[in-house]
């Protein structure tokens, strides 16, 4: 969808964190808005802040679990705004915790809005983007859909989920020729949101190992890129040969046993350890300090040769 201009965009998560910055700039290139969050007046306040940019900004409260209420929002969208011809579902819920004191109804809702949402939405919407002609679907996963995540498996599954289902979409697309485009955007945590935020409290580390760090700027580049451009998967950068060295090295200094790791093509990261050697949030530290301080050495290496 090279010409956005004009077009109708429904974003899910859109009262904070990336899917104000993502509404920003599709208003900034004149993408008519569906806003969908819990809270009203969040999102009332993101519609007077982009009211002024000539566009239609339309406001549509919904608890992403009710499947019923997610059907009212699309026909309301199209029925106010004429179309949806872009989807971005990027609304997603992380607890971080250990598995085992994990809240069950947590787990649920967890499931129920990073994975169930989408999943239901892009139904809802799909078939009036095929009798137009013409739409995309953006799902906003993780680099934690392609690498675990100590401490966050209810999320980094649902994640997994999402990239799942956004390449087997695309291949069905492919299969039945359908003019619909469907991309899946894999950050790091981002920068200066919650769940970043929430990430460095329970490790100590502003920059988690495995699943690294994207500012809210490049991951929204990356989005529009993915429309314009029709890509399948944008990866965010992290540290992944590292962590592949890093996690052996980890396990065998500390005493934990044997490790062996692989790095998949989808450049993902597993690590079959030793029973009794489960990665805790104090071996997860250990590992994040040994992290910055190789990067450290790394970019004093640079600029001495700079």
């Amino acid at each position: 969808m090279k010409n956005l201009r004009g077009k109708t965009a429904l974003i899910t998560g859109a009262s904070r964190g990336l899917g104000v910055h993502l509404a920003r700039a599709l208003a900034d290139r004149g993408v008519h808005l569906a806003l969908a969050a819990r809270t009203a007046s969040d999102l009332e306040r993101i519609r007077a802040e982009l009211a002024p940019k000539g566009v239609k900004v339309l406001c549509v409260p919904v608890d992403l679990t009710d499947r019923v209420a997610l059907q009212s929002v699309v026909e309301r969208v199209v029925g106010e705004l004429g179309s949806i011809d872009l989807l971005i579902n990027n609304a997603s819920l992380e607890q971080g915790a250990l598995y085992t004191e994990y809240p069950r109804e947590s787990l649920q809702r967890t499931i129920d809005v990073n994975l169930t949402a989408p999943m239901m939405l892009t139904s809802m919407v799909l078939p009036h983007m095929l009798a137009r002609g013409e739409g995309h679907v953006v799902n906003i996963a993780s680099v934690a859909g392609i690498v675990g995540v100590a401490y966050n498996e209810a999320y980094a599954t649902t994640k997994h989920g999402i990239v799942g289902f956004t390449r087997s979409l695309a291949a069905t697309a492919e299969g039945e020729g359908w003019p619909v485009g469907f991309s899946c955007i894999l950050p790091g945590f981002i920068a200066d949101t919650g769940m970043y935020e929430h990430m460095k409290q329970l490790t100590g580390s502003a920059s988690p190992l495995i699943a690294g760090t994207s500012s809210p700027q490049a991951v929204v580049s990356a989005t529009l890129k993915a429309i314009e451009r029709n890509r399948l998967e944008v990866v965010g950068r992290h540290p992944l040969g590292f962590a592949r060295v890093r996690s052996r090295r980890m396990v065998q200094s500390r005493g934990l046993g044997q490790a062996s790791t692989t790095v998949g093509r989808a450049g993902s990261v597993g690590a079959a350890r030793a029973p009794g050697s489960a990665l805790t949030l104090e071996r997860f530290r250990y590992a994040e300090s040994h992290a910055r301080a190789r990067r450290g050495r790394a970019e004093q290496r640079s600029l001495r040769k700079a």
